[in-house]
C-alpha cells in the first residue's frame, strides 16, 4: 500500500489529470417497458443502510466498471502511461505488440489460479499485474528508467503506473450534484457504505473530485468493500458478506432492511438481491447501464425502483434513520 505521503500525491495526480477528465452530461438511458414501470417506484419498506457501487452509479464511467472497457489491441495507453511515469521505451514495435497481450495474459492467469480454490468471481490487485508485467519488459529490453527519472520508490511507481493507465482508458468523473447528494445523505441519518468493483485508487477519486475521502463524507468504512482488497468482485454475491455482517453485528439491521443502488443488472441488482436487499437500478447514464437481458439469472428479475439521477433516490424510499 503507498504511504501517506504517496496516496496524497497520487490524489494531486488524478487533479492534474482531471482536465481531460471532460464532465460530460450523462445521458438518461432508454428503457424498456418493463423495466420503466419501475421507475421512481416507492420504496415504504423502512430503508435504514444504502450500500452503493461507484463507476456507473456515483461517478461516470464510459465503461460502467472498473477496467471493463479496455481494448486489447490498443498499445497507445500503455505506452503513454509507461512514458509518463519516467519509464523510456527501448524497443517501440516489441513494447507495443507485448505490452497489451500479456498485461491481459496475466490478468486471466491470475483469474485462473483464484478460481483453483474456488473463486467464481476473481479480483487481481492492478499493481500486481503492472508489477509482474515491469519485471517482464525490462528483462526483455523492451524499457529502461530514463537517465533523469525521479528516483521514486518502486512501490510507488507501479501505483503512478497503475493510477495513470486508468485515466488514459477508464476516465471518471463525479455524476452530476454528488457532493450535494452526499450531503443529503448524512441528513437522513442512516448508515451508508460501499461495494465496488475498484482498484485502490478507486477511492481517491472522492478526494481528488470532491475534497473528503469516503469516511470523511459519511461512509462507514465497516460497511466499504474495494474487490481488489477482498480478491473477489461482483457479482459474487459474497462480496456483500462483510458490510452486510458489520450492519447486523454492529448496528442490528437486517438485509432486508437494507439497500443498494447500482447499474448493473448482474452486478448490482442481482447480487444484492441473492442477499435479501433492496435494490435501485441507477439509468442515469445510458453509457454504463447494463440490463443484462441475455443473461439467464437476470431474465424477470426487476429492481424495487429505478431512478434517473442520484437526488430521485431521496424522493423515492423511505428512510427510517438512527437516532445519534
Amino acid at each position: 500500500m503507498p504511504t501517506k505521503d504517496d496516496i496524497q500525491r497520487l490524489v494531486h495526480l488524478i487533479e492534474a489529470k482531471s482536465p481531460r477528465l471532460t464532465p460530460d452530461t450523462p445521458s438518461p438511458a432508454m428503457i424498456g417497458p418493463e423495466l420503466l414501470n419501475r421507475a421512481n417506484k416507492a420504496i415504504t419498506h423502512p430503508i435504514r443502510a444504502v450500500l452503493f457501487d461507484v463507476y456507473g452509479t456515483l461517478f461516470v464511467s464510459g465503461s460502467g466498471d472498473v477496467g471493463s472497457a479496455l481494448n486489447k489491441s490498443r498499445p497507445e495507453p500503455f505506452e503513454k502511461a509507461y512514458k509518463q511515469t519516467g519509464w523510456e521505451i527501448i524497443n517501440q514495435a516489441e513494447f507495443s505488440s507485448h505490452a497489451p497481450e500479456r498485461f491481459f495474459e496475466l490478468i486471466q492467469e491470475e483469474h485462473e489460479r483464484l478460481k483453483l480454490s474456488g473463486n467464481t468471481a476473481p479480483e487481481v490487485d492492478i499493481v500486481q499485474i503492472f508489477k509482474t508485467l515491469t519485471d517482464e519488459l525490462i528483462r526483455k529490453s523492451f524499457i529502461s528508467r530514463e537517465p533523469n527519472a525521479n528516483p521514486d520508490s518502486d512501490d510507488f511507481l507501479l501505483h503512478k503506473l497503475s493510477i495513470l493507465f486508468e485515466i488514459l482508458t477508464n476516465p471518471a468523473y463525479p455524476m452530476p450534484n454528488l457532493l450535494n447528494f452526499l450531503h443529503q445523505v448524512v441528513q437522513k441519518n442512516i448508515h451508508f457504505g460501499i461495494v465496488s468493483n475498484a482498484q485502490f485508487y478507486t477511492p481517491l477519486l472522492f478526494e481528488a473530485f470532491l475534497g473528503r475521502t469516503p469516511s470523511l463524507l459519511g461512509f462507514d468504512p465497516a460497511l466499504c468493500i474495494w474487490s481488489y482488497r477482498a480478491g473477489k468482485a461482483k457479482p459474487d454475491p459474497s462480496v456483500f458478506d462483510a458490510p452486510l455482517f458489520a450492519l447486523e453485528n454492529n448496528y442490528g439491521i437486517h438485509p432486508e432492511d437494507c439497500l443498494y443502488l447500482g447499474n448493473d443488472m448482474l452486478n448490482d441488482i442481482w447480487s444484492a438481491y441473492q442477499n435479501g436487499m433492496h435494490t435501485v437500478l441507477f439509468a442515469g447514464d445510458n453509457r454504463s447501464l447494463r440490463t443484462r437481458e441475455n443473461d439467464e439469472r437476470c431474465r424477470g428479475l426487476l429492481p424495487d425502483s429505478m431512478i434517473f439521477n442520484l437526488p430521485a433516490l431521496l424522493e423515492s424510499v423511505h428512510f427510517s434513520s438512527f437516532q445519534l
